[in-house]
């Protein structure tokens, strides 16, 4: 369990040193950035888990110090932000309670959603390692790819055929027959002296 002191500790330096943001694919964030490992090592501990811990270090130079980089994502962000939200600054406050109002609003991502963008359900897939998808949108788009692309080829051949019936009788003629022929000739058998 998680005491009140480590939670008043975790908001200290998240006021100081944190930074709260939503990504463009609107997953909520935490992201603290400091020199010293132990300390992230610490607020890693109360969080409970943060994707990872990355090192990165500064490229102006070798005489500055190695950075280390921490972030919790999602859901856990949110509650993380809920609960020292009481022990920050107006300015953080502020911050936080644009997050939460984005995240909220904006639609989730499609991974988390039940219906496709115009409203159907979505279709579990027989394998699991497909992607979940609609039905109805993807007859359509079938529907709509034929009446495109065959519809055209189909349109074009029946136009050619009509401008010059003869060509393509005389054509399938002769592939019959030539045919016949290549049967006949096969079963004779001739001999040059």
């Amino acid at each position: 369990m998680i005491s009140t002191h480590d939670i008043a500790w975790l908001a200290g330096l998240l006021e100081g040193e944190g930074c709260f943001f939503i990504t463009p694919d609107n997953a909520p964030v935490i992201s603290l950035a400091m020199s010293d490992k132990d300390i992230i090592e610490k607020a890693q501990d109360v969080m409970g888990k943060f994707k990872q811990i990355r090192i990165s270090r500064d490229a102006r130079g070798s005489h500055w110090k190695t950075m280390y980089n921490a972030r919790c994502y999602g859901i856990l962000a949110i509650g993380w932000m809920m609960t020292i939200y009481q022990f920050l600054g107006r300015r953080r406050r502020e911050k936080i309670r644009e997050v939460i109002t984005q995240w909220k609003t904006t639609p989730a991502r499609s991974q988390f959603r039940d219906t496709c963008r115009r409203g159907h359900l979505f279709v579990v897939p027989f394998k699991a390692k497909t992607k979940r998808s609609c039905r109805i949108c993807a007859r359509a788009y079938q529907e709509n790819y034929r009446e495109q692309h065959l519809g055209t080829y189909r349109q074009k051949a029946h136009r050619q055929y009509w401008q010059n019936p003869e060509k393509y009788r005389a054509r399938s003629r002769a592939n019959y027959w030539k045919g016949k022929s290549g049967e006949s000739s096969g079963s004779t058998l001739s001999l040059n002296i």
